[in-house]
């Protein structure tokens, strides 16, 4: 967050999420601070029933798979 003459702005962000309901889903959501609203993407590739994300120190992110023999994408 910076400061402005007009009050605190917030840049661009966007982060990954994953969510269980009747269709598992992984999506980006990308925060729009000059419309002030959220944009949500679909994931770059389709995962099997992705259940739980985790972030690597390198910027790599990790979704582990709830399928019956377990998956890490």
């Amino acid at each position: 967050m910076s400061t402005t003459a007009g009050g605190p702005t917030v840049a661009s962000s966007e982060f990954a999420v994953c969510a269980m309901s009747e269709r598992p889903a992984l999506w980006t959501l990308v925060w729009h601070p000059e419309t002030e609203r959220w944009e949500a993407r679909d994931a770059a590739v389709a995962l099997d029933r992705p259940f739980a994300l985790a972030a690597h120190p390198s910027g790599s992110l990790y979704a582990a798979g709830l399928t019956p023999e377990g998956a890490v994408h």
